[in-house]
């Protein structure tokens, strides 16, 4: 019988390795098992009149349905006379400009300017795009390719993410197009974009509205108290945190890890690269932000990242876990639609209500200071305003609106 996804993942380990094949469904597939619970894909195939097997990749990594592709694929070298080791396919595959080689080269360029958002555009592509087209070369894409993704999430109800693949589908062929003009470049590979298939297709110019809430203090409680089964714990801490802090951005605070925090002088130092304006900040920290610090470091289930992702823990969380987090929150309790970044909205409001100056603010914010003597000449750190303008909004939180000092699991 033709092998499943179930059969695959209930293969247990014997003494010796041993192989199934694919029987019924693609000749010549084969998973080999060994002895410590490895699941390795193999090709057979024969070559002079002997029984050859050609290694594939390890299951998980390669699922069923690619690995009977791979070898299909294998198959039509063979008949062809092309060489089928990794080497050979490898170096065959990088001088082809697929979507993939191109989206490759637009991440690396993200990771090399900084970009704070590289790690969320690179799973959202990998997720959405690659999938779909990413064998395909570059410039035979055409504008039904992209609607047909764009498509696929707008139905699925996710409306801004849709503008946003859009966005980062767009980036990645005037990356490419850049990459052509580019006389530095050594890749050998050549793009040729003539359209942009993806510039010509709307914007979801409705789903892109801002609206800029501040919290209530009904709402605030709500993710501060939330038990784990409206809210996970870790998103919970992730959002306590990003009030007790003054509203720093989302992919900042969910992004925070063990090497930019220092407990004895109560503060954590967001570097230049993980920052919207390319400039390192520094943030204050108080007992109830060290409390949630502290809870976080010691739930997660490994890594550095004190919110780390679900399914890789060498990387912390994206905006969608804690976006998805909160619109499940608000149907849960019925409270109106908010997002994430209201965080900063309400820290930015609340806090001009008890009296901290709009300078501190925008300074614990890191918003980008544009007089010329902010830019040029004033070197202050303002910790010292910083911390106290941190420790009044504590106070207020715990006081006022009565938030439990005790961070809890």
């Amino acid at each position: 019988m033709a092998l499943t996804d179930k059969a695959v993942k209930g293969l247990k380990p014997k003494q010796h390795p041993y192989r199934v094949s694919d029987k019924g469904g693609t000749k010549g597939l084969n998973i080999q098992v060994t002895p410590a619970g490895s699941k390795i894909w193999q090709m057979r195939y024969t070559r002079d009149g002997k029984e050859r097997f050609h290694t594939l990749e390890p299951y998980p990594g390669m699922s069923l349905a690619n690995a009977r592709d791979r070898v299909k694929d294998l198959k039509e070298r063979l008949k062809t006379g092309l060489p089928i080791d990794r080497q050979s396919v490898e170096a065959e595959q990088c001088s082809v400009p697929t979507v993939k080689i191109m989206i490759d080269g637009y991440l690396d360029d993200m990771q090399d300017r900084g970009c704070s958002s590289a790690d969320q555009v690179r799973y959202r592509l990998d997720k959405y795009v690659t999938p779909a087209i990413g064998d395909k070369i570059a410039n035979k894409v055409t504008e039904t390719d992209i609607k047909a993704i764009l498509g696929g999430i707008y139905r699925d109800g996710h409306r801004t993410l849709a503008n946003r693949v859009r966005s980062y589908i767009i980036s990645a062929y005037k990356w490419a197009k850049r990459h052509d003009n580019d006389y530095r470049s050594t890749t050998g590979v050549r793009f040729d974009i003539a359209v942009n298939p993806a510039l010509e297709i709307p914007r979801d110019t409705a789903a892109e509205q801002v609206v800029d809430r501040v919290l209530t203090w009904t709402e605030i409680g709500q993710f501060w108290y939330a038990c784990s089964d409206i809210m996970s714990t870790q998103m919970r801490l992730a959002l306590q945190l990003g009030l007790v802090t003054g509203g720093q951005r989302p992919s900042e605070f969910l992004g925070i890890s063990d090497p930019e925090i220092n407990k004895e002088q109560m503060m954590w130092t967001l570097p230049a690269k993980r920052a919207k304006n390319g400039r390192t900040h520094i943030i204050p920290l108080t007992r109830t932000a060290l409390r949630i610090i502290e809870l976080a470091q010691k739930i997660r289930r490994g890594g550095e990242y004190l919110f780390p992702n679900m399914r890789d823990q060498g990387r912390p969380a994206g905006n969608d876990a804690i976006y998805h987090a909160v619109v499940k929150l608000c149907e849960r309790t019925g409270a109106d639609p908010w997002t994430p970044k209201d965080i900063r909205t309400t820290f930015k409001t609340l806090g001009g209500e008890i009296g901290l100056t709009k300078e501190i603010r925008d300074r614990l914010q890191n918003h980008a200071m544009s007089d010329v003597s902010s830019r040029h000449y004033d070197h202050y750190d303002y910790m010292t305003e910083k911390r106290e303008a941190l420790e009044e909004w504590e106070a207020v939180l715990l006081d006022k609106y009565k938030l439990s000092d005790k961070i809890t699991k």
